[in-house]
């Protein structure tokens, strides 16, 4: 298995606790931590807790959780990143920019 931050892995490195980000997302503490709870039950994800700190629970994605991963989203990644091959550095600056911006948008909306 391959530890791995799954909260917190994009755009804001800063890490929530699970009560923190239903007022983010509009919904109760249970559907934040329930997907979790799912990937767990399905043996994707091992909780431990973090023997250094008693309050921390560490996730352990297993790795045929990865290669599922891999599986469904790797041929978009691939396809997405040879598509970027063929822009220079400008275009790939102005996308950048749109997605930044359209993903400030988006977090925007109450």
């Amino acid at each position: 298995m391959q530890r791995q931050r799954v909260m917190g892995r994009a755009g804001n490195r800063r890490r929530r606790h699970p009560r923190e980000q239903p007022g983010r997302r509009g919904g109760d503490a249970g559907r934040v931590v329930d997907p979790g709870a799912r990937l767990e039950r399905l043996g994707h994800l091992t909780r431990t807790r973090d023997p250094r700190d008693r309050r921390r629970v560490l996730l352990a994605v297993d790795e045929r959780a990865v290669e599922l991963g891999w599986a469904f989203f790797g041929p978009l990644i691939e396809n997405t990143v040879a598509v970027l091959r063929d822009f220079d550095e400008q275009e790939t600056a102005a996308v950048r920019r749109f997605l930044l911006a359209a993903h400030r948008a988006v977090t925007a909306i109450p």
